[in-house]
């Protein structure tokens, strides 16, 4: 206990030690819609209360957030009237960044939970998976500015991390009434969080099914989730409804104050498939989600795209030729536990692995929509929620390789995302917006 205690100590002590750079470095004009988000958890900071609907619309294109849930910038409020105590002079846009430095740091002892979990055999790969979520270029800029997204991730991966448990333990009411406040919040975030309901609502099934848990049990927990989770957050719903004018979501003002401001068309539908079929949607998305910087101007490297892409496909063609020999071998009903056998004999850690993998799949496809309605570009950043499931699969293929080159393919992929976080910050330190910012804010 002690020795893990000890290591996540040194792996939050590595997350901080790199992330406070970027948080000094970034400009809030370079930092993706931080004006929205400052604009909102500044009117909380400022007047402890939410706001009206006629504020949100006097707020303008700044208050485009304002009809949206508010509560994933609870870290960002305490953190600025922390700051307000003990540093008056610093001002609110730095100090309120802070609380997505310390909303971030909660995916670290997550990641390093499931690292433990699903690599047990492994030193090297379990401690893999929480340096690749350190040094990932994208997610170490996005943690560096206010926005609710660094606040849905840290609330995904302890609804995971909970769903687990009950995975490995079976349902219990002390995890129930946990889940039911997590994903109570996390309704009240950001929607790109929301596919941890599906995935929450398959987790307890498939645990009810894997423990032999009675129909009274398994009806008892569900609803205690249903309960707390319902209670904590649908008043805010219904308070949208009343003052946006049935806008339960706030989906409509957003994107009304969105089109009319920059002319867009105030009626927007396009086909899954469009999507599905545009190459450039899926480089945006896979760019975007290891790193591409400001509003989606400030490239990485060519070359490092390609070389994790390749990692990407190498994991994927070892995970698809494990798979296909399970088939072969005719255990069509073990597939799944089939192709981590090798991981774990306890039937409960493949249902992790599958509820990591649905979990994905489903914030994919709530992407597709969102594209659909025009509601969000294609941002990697709205994969966050699932950061430890996505460098989960990224590990778990690479160590279905040949054991000769596993190993090495998780050193060089481990060295190689280190040095393009590193060298990103340099790069990035060269432009002289960011350099100025870093100067300004370093001697506040």
């Amino acid at each position: 206990m002690a020795d893990a205690r000890t290591r996540v100590l040194v792996l939050l002590l590595a997350y901080f030690t790199i992330r406070l750079p970027w948080l000094f470095l970034v400009p809030m004009k370079e930092a993706p819609d931080e004006y929205a988000h400052f604009w909102i958890l500044r009117y909380l900071t400022e007047h402890l209360r939410l706001p009206e609907g006629a504020e949100v619309l006097a707020g303008g294109p700044s208050a485009v957030y304002g009809s949206y849930p508010p509560f994933g910038y609870i870290p960002h409020v305490l953190a600025s009237l922390v700051g307000a105590k003990i540093a008056p002079a610093v001002d609110i846009s730095l100090s309120s960044r802070f609380g997505s430095l310390l909303a971030g740091a909660v995916l670290i002892p997550c990641a390093d939970y499931f690292g433990r979990l699903l690599f047990s055999h492994s030193r090297l790969f379990a401690i893999a998976l929480p340096i690749m979520v350190i040094f990932h270029p994208q997610l170490v800029f996005v943690n560096a500015y206010a926005n609710c997204d660094t606040t849905t991730a840290a609330l995904a991966a302890v609804t995971l991390v909970l769903l687990s448990k009950t995975l490995l333990n079976g349902l219990q009411v002390k995890y129930s009434l946990v889940l039911g406040v997590v994903l109570g919040w996390l309704a009240l975030t950001k929607y790109s969080g929301y596919s941890m309901f599906p995935t929450a609502a398959i987790a307890i099934l498939l645990a009810a099914w894997l423990h032999r848990t009675k129909v009274t049990s398994l009806f008892l927990n569900c609803a205690l989730v249903a309960a707390v989770s319902l209670g904590l957050s649908v008043w805010w719903f219904v308070r949208n409804a009343a003052i946006f004018d049935g806008d339960y979501l706030g989906t409509k003002t957003m994107y009304h104050t969105w089109a009319v401001t920059f002319k867009r068309e105030l009626v927007f539908h396009k086909s899954a498939w469009t999507f599905l079929k545009d190459h450039r949607w899926w480089r945006t998305i896979i760019y975007s989600y290891w790193g591409y910087f400001g509003y989606m101007t400030q490239e990485m490297a060519r070359p490092l795209y390609i070389v994790y892409q390749t990692f990407m496909a190498i994991s994927i063609v070892a995970a698809l030729v494990r798979a296909v020999n399970a088939v072969q071998r005719q255990k069509l009903l073990l597939v799944i536990p089939n192709i981590f056998s090798s991981l774990n004999k306890d039937a409960a850690v493949p249902a992790v692995w599958f509820t990591l993998i649905i979990s994905f799949a489903i914030n994919l496809g709530a992407m597709v929509y969102a594209s659909m309605a025009n509601f969000g570009l294609a941002q990697g950043r709205y994969l966050f929620p699932n950061e430890i499931p996505i460098m989960a699969m990224l590990l778990g293929g690479l160590y279905l390789l040949p054991n000769a080159w596993k190993n090495k393919a998780a050193m060089t992929l481990l060295t190689f995302n280190t040095s393009a976080c590193i060298y990103q910050f340099y790069k990035l330190s060269t432009l002289p917006e960011y350099c100025f910012n870093f100067i300004r804010t370093y001697t506040q």
